[in-house]
């Protein structure tokens, strides 16, 4: 009967040494999971080198173009006034005076030179106004392209920062929650010995007793 009171005891006693023991384990092999929902949209390197390629061919069309439709007005030009200087000798040609003859040749070239010269100043000015431009539009395609990329790293140091307060906002939880544990587990520990100290005064009351 004796035995069976102690064991009895003994048993009570060890629950809560074991519930402890299992409390701290658990607590020891728990592991904080970071669930970091930060998600910031950044523009890619990449993507922006594409923007501006973009730009500067569709910059680079336009200004071949207008040389191009230029260099088509300028031959067109040269076209009307070679047949009219052929015109104009043709009809030289049939001057019976020899003077008459020499001054509509004369002018017929000069009117030539003259159409040429025309034809040449607009396609220089065409070729000018088309390369100014040109310019001017690839200047805008690197101003984008810098502003893009300076957008980009603020962006960026931005989503760094935010993932760094998130971080430390992950380990100032998980260091709260281990001080926590630990007074709980502190509590716990005082409890039981309690408990412990209480049984074992049981004990020796009931070993006295049966003397």
């Amino acid at each position: 009967m004796k035995k069976i009171i102690l064991s009895t005891i003994i048993g009570s006693a060890l629950v809560p040494f074991l519930a402890f023991a299992q409390a701290t384990t658990t607590a020891t092999t728990t592991t904080a999971t970071s669930t970091n929902t930060t998600s910031t949209t950044t523009v890619a390197t990449s993507t922006i080198n594409s923007v501006f390629t973009a730009c500067w061919q569709a910059a680079l069309t336009k200004r071949d173009t207008a040389i191009s439709q230029a260099r088509a007005t300028y031959n067109t030009q040269m076209e009307v006034a070679q047949a009219a200087r052929t015109e104009a000798l043709k009809q030289a040609a049939t001057l019976t005076d020899e003077t008459a003859q020499k001054a509509a040749k004369k002018k017929a070239a000069e009117d030539y030179k003259t159409a040429a010269r025309n034809a040449q100043k607009t396609l220089t000015s065409a070729r000018e106004v088309a390369r100014t431009a040109f310019d001017k539009e690839i200047r805008v395609c690197r101003d984008n392209k810098k502003a893009s990329l300076e957008k980009r790293v603020e962006t960026k140091k931005t989503e760094i920062e935010k993932k760094k307060e998130v971080k430390k906002e992950e380990q100032e939880d998980r260091k709260e929650k281990r001080e926590n544990e630990k007074e709980e587990r502190n509590e716990k520990r005082e409890e039981i010995q309690k408990e412990v100290k209480t049984l074992r005064e049981r004990i020796k009351e009931l070993l006295s007793g049966n003397r």
